[in-house]
């Protein structure tokens, strides 16, 4: 198996292992399988993994990578929207399982070679598709959206304070020529709301819109989560790792189900340790469930 950090780098792996209660023979499923970081530890204790990813490039990795572990039947991976995460599960005879892992946002590998436009920093096309078979791209929204609407989606999907002036703008660009490279949405949000060295790039909150609109992020977890909690046997671990305020709140509402209880009390964060050698962890934050 080659060095899953060529993929991606998994966050917070040992937390994420205590948080699942990892045990030999336990069955566990990985929603974000992305490189398989985290499933292959779960198996090196022991546990017995359905990986799920809706991007066919991770699949194919994982089928190169783990194909040892896939012939002893250690791991079954399944390409899909953790959305049908209750239908891909039972088709695979993983239910009343042990453990149920969301590591949600993007992988290493989409933000820096999947040529996918998930990056501002990057010049490529303006994409944003996790799965490729979804018919939308971020250029379609970017370009076919009214200024309303585009307001509309900065607010809600990004928490953009300044979601008018940023719609305007794209607005009066596109009238010139169409947006559709990274490097012209990020431009057109740095001349409209200005850029200081060393603070967020102005134009991280609208390409996080773009990004949680185009894959219906959001409103996939939570349905998923809702279908994870049917999933998980008596006593099994539900464990979500959230990069932003959105994501965390669907987490963080959890608490109110009645089949839940919460292992912690405050979410989980990476050490500076790991923030240190993986920067991209610093807004990490994992919570932990245990099915009553």
């Amino acid at each position: 198996m080659s060095s899953e950090g060529n993929f991606h780098i998994s966050v917070m792996v040992k937390e994420v292992l205590e948080g699942l209660a990892v045990k030999s023979g336990g069955k566990y499923i990985d929603c974000n399988l992305g490189g398989g970081g985290h499933t292959a530890e779960i198996m090196k204790r022991g546990g017995f993994v359905l990986g799920i990813d809706c991007d066919q490039e991770s699949i194919s990795y994982v089928e190169r990578n783990f194909e040892r572990q896939i012939n002893d039947g250690k791991l079954l991976i399944r390409l899909g929207n953790f959305s049908r995460l209750g239908e891909l599960a039972k088709s695979c005879g993983f239910n009343q399982v042990d453990g149920i892992l969301y590591d949600l946002g993007l992988s290493s590998f989409q933000l820096e070679r999947s040529g996918r436009g998930f990056s501002f920093q990057r010049h490529e096309p303006l994409d944003m598709r996790m799965d490729n078979q979804l018919k939308v791209r971020a250029s379609d929204l970017v370009n076919g959206l009214s200024k309303y609407e585009l307001c509309k989606l900065f607010e809600q999907f990004g928490e953009e304070q300044h979601s008018w002036a940023v719609a305007q703008a794209i607005v009066s660009a596109r009238a010139l020529e169409p947006i559709v490279r990274t490097d012209q949405l990020a431009n057109v949000v740095r001349e409209v709301l200005g850029y200081k060295r060393g603070s967020l790039h102005p134009a991280t909150k609208v390409f996080q819109a773009l990004r949680l609109a185009v894959n219906q992020e959001l409103f996939n977890a939570s349905e998923s989560f809702k279908q994870a909690i049917e999933l998980l046997g008596s006593g099994g671990r539900l464990v979500i790792i959230s990069f932003h305020s959105l994501e965390d709140r669907l987490s963080k509402n959890l608490r109110e189900n009645k089949c839940l209880v919460p292992v912690n009390r405050k979410p989980i964060i990476p050490s500076g340790n790991e923030i240190l050698a993986n920067p991209r962890c610093h807004s990490a934050k994992m919570r932990i469930y245990e099915k009553i």
